[in-house]
């Protein structure tokens, strides 16, 4: 019995930018002129090779319907895949990416 509650498959993670391309800025010996280098495009989330496809990102606790975003999390084989294949319990997303909600109306 759910006693008006709303039962949800999820679980909680941590949130950073690209864990690589922050290990290139700071392995870089011009970091005035550094470049972002990193492994994901716009849009791309990673976090470990277990979870890929569509999901929703939420803050906990929700406090606007701005912190509620829908994800698209990558696979990543390329050649620094030994460094972040098992970090499983953080999210990661580009430099420079806000996680606001991408509002869908349909009529």
């Amino acid at each position: 019995m759910c006693r008006g509650k709303i039962y949800i498959k999820g679980k909680y993670l941590y949130v950073t930018q690209d864990i690589l391309a922050f290990l290139r800025y700071a392995a870089s010996e011009d970091r005035e002129h550094w470049e972002y280098s990193g492994f994901l495009d716009k849009g791309q989330f990673y976090c470990g090779d277990k979870n890929t496809g569509e999901k929703v990102l939420a803050r906990n606790p929700i406090m606007s319907f701005s912190e509620i975003t829908y994800a698209k999390f990558i696979e990543y084989s390329g050649e620094d895949n030994e460094f972040i294949r098992s970090i499983d319990n953080i999210v990661q997303f580009p430099l420079g990416t806000e996680l606001v909600i991408k509002r869908h109306i349909s009529l």
